[in-house]
């Protein structure tokens, strides 16, 4: 007779061959379970990556003995836990399903892992589908790592501004919002093969304690329930969510026990949620070593009470061996049937075949931190920071700050963690003095603009922000005297009770991470706009306000995978100038590229000097040298143009008298500064005043104090006899020309501008474009005679002369002509540090707008950008030098032809490119300590950095 064992193996064999493969696996995984390892299919206790050996043995221990379903990973390292991973997936007859409790990234967890914003920030975002690249990204880094399960997202309505452990956790205090945004962030998790969980089930949001500690209360009815509380999760369950985590939760109107928590109610976990809500999928205590279950006075322990009411899986036991043994003893004693056993455990094999451990379980341990911090993930975190920003209040439309030329401004930092982030950035934009909140109210300096930065802590989201009394009413005072701009990198709740309505503006960045602060003072100048809309109430502003604020036409900060440029091979660019400077062809630099408007390398490379004393840092200027003809004269001639079409084509001598007699009278400047009118390329005008002897400077020329007659300072201690000046003129009129009419790049066309258009307004030079283009702009690093505005220290040096000054040329232009000019030409004499540069490069690709304002029209640039002497071989436009025809020449070759820019003999370079949209600044000393130092010219340093720039284009 055959035995009924037999015959149900066979109906087992049948059935296997008409199911699918997950059930197969499913059915005959669990058929090969004793009783004991079916039972431990259901715990998953938790592991610190931190911990010490001792730990890591008694995990080890307990997956032998209990033969658990999972663990769940918390504190610890990335390396870490994926080398544990391994170890305990070894020691495992079943795949162990690997979870963490990650809701803004591993972060959440892991020391070296970098943060995606929290809950509340996301609340704020109106693109939604970042917040779906964000949950994509998520499980791209964690599977990656070995993890199979998120308990995530929260998806707690915070309708309590006391709430002590959901707060910056919550999307917001709207169902509808929450709701949406919190499926978007699940179906990106589940689309990249992450299983999510929602949490906490019925709803964590309206509570005033912290079910770690104690059993919170929600007392709400049941039509408010299904209203707020219970919104989100029937919504998501309808669409299919993967898990659902059930909180420690007393709800009267739910549950009729007093006391009892909803993890261990069958009426909220069985009847409400799996039966009326109609859940089949996984169902997930909270943690039960939490005193809001663990203290329940029940006649069960909690893990044993939670199977009971309806759970799955049991999350970090109290005392996982008691767990066990009551789970083990109430099936034997029939309190847990055989059926029910077999429905959670196949569930957890179910999600385990899911989570493809039927084919693999061993975590990939080769360039493992690199997959974790991919280009994708870091310029995603820009995109949702610059995403959330939130503008609640904007009186006279303070925001974005303009006339910059106008602005005197301040920033006062009040709070209990740092903006230096934030001051930095600030200065990127214009000049901003700091001070502190005391100093600001005492000051007698008339500030247009008071930004006020709130910058508190945010590694973790359950710090309490508070401001004493006393600052919040200094905070008052300066509100009342002063145009307050409140830019706050903080909970939302915790800004209720300061003067919001006193400010011009009121900002929320949400949080102060350095990435925070940046994109909050890129949105005070204009450079990025806001959309973000309050996720939850703030004093008394309404969930859902927010006003939208329009980017200025200002440089912004980012990413450069943001403008679809390769960060990868833009490194490149690092290892090319770490290479240059070993190889002493400069001893520092700075490199500016920018993409679409968006600055996305900005870097700063070795030191002032060989020695290796001061680092070049972003602050620093450098002699420009030939980059003046175009950031100064040329946007002079250009307006000059555009007040008179005929300016260009006048005749010299219409223009300057002195040049009517001369062999240039019927010159015209756009013959000139295209360098097509054959005039000499370069007059010594400092050897004249040189003694043959000593090739020194002649006594009679010089003086080393100023002084009246002396007034042109040359260098530190040299001053030139003033009327030298008309000397200089002299001998450019009497200079005779070349031998025919070619193209021949000279300086001298830029002298005669100078001394015209100082004539014309009655101005200096370096005075006209100040108030014209620098201030305007915010271009407060760009200028002549930088000595007059920063310490010698913030001036990079050029060179050691030993053949005029005989001195370290620091602070004062290198060119001798421009010297002689008092610091002051139209050919040189410029200092700056890069980003400035990228400003005016910027403004003239943007057809002569930059930051809200117009300085001349596109086709003015468009003229000065025209090769009018093609024919003759001339590759230039008016001022602006071009792409060559062949090499050798400034570019790469690789440009367009409707780039633009110029090169300067210390070893500067600035280039534009409408046609990718595309700017990239080079700035460095290569003259020091000598300029017979050719060494960037002859590897091409400038503009094979310029090749890799193009390369990086993802096309």
């Amino acid at each position: 007779m055959i035995c009924c064992k037999q015959i149900l193996l066979t109906i087992f064999a049948t059935n296997l061959l008409f199911a699918q493969p997950k059930q197969v696996w499913v059915d005959s995984t669990y058929l090969s379970l004793t009783l004991d390892q079916k039972i431990g299919q259901l715990f998953m206790p938790m592991v610190f990556s931190q911990g010490d050996q001792s730990h890591y043995q008694q995990i080890s221990e307990d997956i032998k003995r209990f033969h658990l379903g999972g663990i769940i990973f918390s504190k610890g390292t990335i390396a870490e836990q994926a080398r544990l991973t391994n170890l305990f997936q070894s020691q495992s007859k079943v795949p162990l399903l690997i979870a963490m409790d990650a809701e803004w990234g591993m972060a959440m967890r892991l020391h070296d892992a970098k943060p995606f914003p929290y809950q509340m920030t996301l609340g704020a975002i109106q693109n939604d589908s970042l917040l779906y690249q964000m949950g994509y990204s998520m499980a791209n880094r964690q599977r990656r790592l070995g993890v199979h399960l998120n308990f995530s997202p929260a998806v707690d309505i915070n309708t309590n501004a006391k709430n002590p452990v959901i707060g910056l956790r919550s999307l917001g205090s709207d169902p509808l919002s929450v709701t949406q945004k919190a499926g978007m962030l699940l179906r990106g998790m589940q689309d990249g093969g992450l299983m999510t969980s929602i949490k906490h089930f019925p709803g964590h949001g309206d509570t005033s304690t912290d079910s770690h500690h104690t059993l919170p209360i929600v007392g709400h009815g049941i039509d408010r329930l299904n209203q707020i509380e219970l919104y989100p999760f029937k919504t998501l369950i309808d669409e299919g969510v993967f898990s659902v985590m059930v909180g420690h939760l007393e709800v009267p109107s739910l549950e009729n026990v007093k006391g009892r928590p909803s993890s261990l109610s069958s009426s909220i976990v069985t009847d409400l949620l799996k039966k009326k809500f109609d859940f089949k999928g996984l169902v997930v205590t909270d943690a039960l070593n939490m005193r809001g279950v663990s203290d329940y006075s029940g006649n069960q322990s909690a893990s044993l009470g939670s199977f009971l009411a309806g759970a799955d899986l049991l999350l970090i036991p109290d005392d996982l061996s008691v767990a066990f043994s009551d789970i083990r003893q109430a099936v034997r004693s029939g309190i847990i049937s055989e059926n029910r056993l077999a429905y959670s455990v196949k569930k957890i094999l179910s999600a385990k075949y899911k989570a493809k451990l039927h084919q693999s379980k061993m975590v990939d341990l080769e360039s493992l931190k690199s997959d974790m911090h991919t280009p994708d993930f870091v310029a995603l975190r820009h995109q949702l920071a610059e995403a959330s920003m939130t503008v609640i209040l904007n009186d006279d439309n303070a925001l974005p700050i303009q006339n910059l030329e106008h602005a005197k401004i301040a920033y006062v930092s009040i709070g209990e963690d740092t903006g230096e982030f934030f001051f930095e950035r600030l200065q990127h934009y214009t000049s901003v003095d700091q001070k502190s909140l005391s100093e600001i109210l005492s000051t007698k300096t008339d500030y247009s603009h008071v930004i006020v930065g709130l910058h508190q802590p945010d590694h973790s989201p359950f710090i309490t922000h508070k401001l004493s009394s006393d600052v919040i009413h200094k905070l008052d005072l300066l509100c009342t005297k002063s145009n307050v701009i409140l830019v706050t990198f903080a909970n939302p709740y915790s800004i209720s009770k300061l003067p919001l309505k006193k400010c011009k503006s009121v900002v929320l960045a949400y949080q102060n991470g350095s990435i925070f602060q940046s994109k909050a003072a890129q949105l005070v100048f204009g450079g990025l706009g806001a959309n973000g809309k309050l996720p939850v109430p703030v004093g008394p502003y309404p969930q859902g306000r927010g006003i939208d604020i329009m980017p200025l036409g200002r440089l912004s900060y980012g990413h450069p995978q943001q403008v679809g440029m390769d960060v990868k091979v833009l490194e490149t660019v690092d290892f090319m100038a770490a290479q240059a400077i070993s190889d002493s062809i400069t001893p520092g630099m700075q490199i500016v590229v920018a993409k679409s408007g968006k600055v996305v390398y900005h870097k700063s490379f070795g030191y002032m000097r060989y020695k290796k004393q001061t680092p070049i840092k972003w602050f620093h200027r450098y002699d420009l040298a030939s980059l003046t003809k175009i950031l100064a004269s040329v946007p002079l001639a250009m307006r000059e143009y555009e007040k008179d079409s005929l300016f260009l084509t006048s005749p010299i001598s219409n223009l300057l008298e002195e040049y009517k007699e001369s062999n240039k009278a019927n010159m015209d400047f756009h013959a000139l500064f295209s360098h097509h009118a054959g005039i000499q390329p370069w007059l010594p005008f400092y050897k004249n005043t040189l003694s043959e002897k000593t090739s020194r400077p002649q006594k009679k020329f010089y003086r080393n104090k100023q002084k009246r007659k002396h007034a042109l300072q040359v260098s530190e201690n040299l001053f030139l006899r003033t009327n030298y000046l008309e000397e200089i003129k002299d001998e450019i009129i009497g200079s005779p020309l070349l031998d025919s009419l070619y193209y021949k790049y000279s300086d001298l066309p830029f002298y005669m501008f100078k001394e015209y258009i100082e004539e014309r307004y009655d101005q200096r030079m370096d005075k006209l474009v100040e108030k014209e283009f620098y201030a305007p702009i915010g271009a407060s690093h760009l200028g002549y005679l930088p000595l007059q505005e920063v310490d010698v220290s913030q001036v990079v040096p050029s060179e050691i002369d030993d053949y005029y000054r005989h001195s370290e040329i620091q602070g004062f232009v290198h060119d001798m002509g421009a010297a002689m000019q008092n610091g002051i030409g139209g050919h040189a004499g410029l200092f700056s540090n890069a980003n400035d540069v990228a400003k005016m490069m910027q403004m003239f690709m943007q057809g002569g707008s930059y930051g809200g304002r117009n300085y001349f029209s596109s086709s003015t640039v468009s003229h000065f950008n025209t090769r009018h002497y093609k024919n003759e071989n001339n590759r230039r436009g008016i001022g602006f030098d071009k792409q060559q025809f062949e090499d050798p020449g400034p570019t790469c070759l690789c440009a367009s032809d409707q780039s633009f820019g110029h090169s300067g003999f210390t070893g500067t370079f600035a280039w534009a490119d409408p046609t990718y949209d595309l700017v990239y600044v080079f700035l460095s000393n290569r003259t020091y300590p000598t300029m017979e130092n050719t060494k960037l010219v002859d590897v091409s340093l400038r503009s094979e950095i310029q090749r890799v720039i193009y390369k990086a284009m993802i096309q």
